[in-house]
């Protein structure tokens, strides 16, 4: 059985709504499509974007850091930096209460067939909550082998197989990057515009990989993006959208004078800061 996978919408309409146009298209419906979380944060659609995530992604959907600083008002620097805290506050004032309460229900993991899924590093559960499944990044760094982060993933997927042997894979988003790693391989990137989408077969191995974000890709890829599974492996998927509306938008909304030019980033910089958002 097929499954598409999303996450790390960020708010951002265009981008969520032309990915799911995309998953559509290739045959998956909404009970197969599943979102890993951070449908809210950073982007000027947090309300739309969770209408159009509880109606199109039936498969699941998970709770990530920006969901939980939405609803934890009183300790939200646990989950997103306190450098947030404007863009947080007018997320949430975007937010009705049922959203809110919506919010709140999310679990942070959950198994699905062959595979396990969190908004970040996949964890045993040791409490209905865990901070470092929303929050821990697992990030591909210049490397052909698994970086430490990588390899407690595999050891925990080794552990969780022993006892649910159907499952061999898991996959996360929160890094905002696209790749993944079959125990034992080399790690297979999806980035650059000259990347067609990318599949990993897991050849009766563990596999893990990191889905791409759908509306605030860091890896120096502009488009949006999603992770297919299928029996076989899993399949990486870059998609264009309409970029220059959420442009728009965010000028509209913080009033960015037009002509207003961005400094360059130092050679090899990320667009974003990933540390603590």
């Amino acid at each position: 059985m097929n499954y598409a996978l999303i996450t790390d919408i960020h708010g951002n309409k265009p981008a969520l709504t032309s990915v799911i146009s995309e998953i559509r298209q290739e045959g998956i419906g909404e009970h197969n499509t599943i979102c890993l979380g951070d449908i809210i944060g950073y982007g000027p659609w947090p309300h739309e974007c969770l209408e159009i995530v509880q109606n199109e992604c039936l498969g699941g959907v998970l709770a990530g850091n920006h969901e939980m600083a939405a609803c934890h008002s009183e300790h939200p620097f646990r989950y997103v930096g306190s450098r947030h805290t404007k863009t947080r506050e007018w997320t949430r004032n975007q937010l009705t209460i049922e959203d809110l309460q919506y919010l709140n229900t999310l679990r942070d993991m959950q198994v699905f067939d062959w595979f396990v899924a969190a908004h970040a590093k996949p964890g045993p559960p040791g409490r209905w909550f865990h901070e470092k499944r929303v929050c821990e990044y697992v990030q591909c760094r210049d490397t052909e082998g698994p970086t430490s982060a990588m390899q407690d993933v595999f050891d925990y997927l080794s552990e969780l197989r022993q006892l649910l042997p159907p499952v061999h894979g898991a996959f996360f988003g929160h890094s905002h990057e696209a790749w993944a790693l079959r125990d034992g391989g080399g790690i297979v990137r999806c980035k650059g515009e000259d990347v067609v989408p990318c599949t990993v077969r897991h050849e009766g191995r563990l596999l893990i990989g990191c889905v791409p974000s759908t509306g605030m890709a860091r890896d120096g890829d502009w488009r949006s993006g999603w992770m297919e599974t299928h029996p076989d492996g899993v399949t990486l998927h870059r998609t264009e959208y309409d970029a220059a509306a959420t442009i728009k938008a965010i000028r509209d909304i913080i009033e960015i004078p037009a002509d207003y030019k961005v400094a360059p980033l130092p050679e090899g910089a990320f667009p974003c800061d990933t540390e603590d958002d």
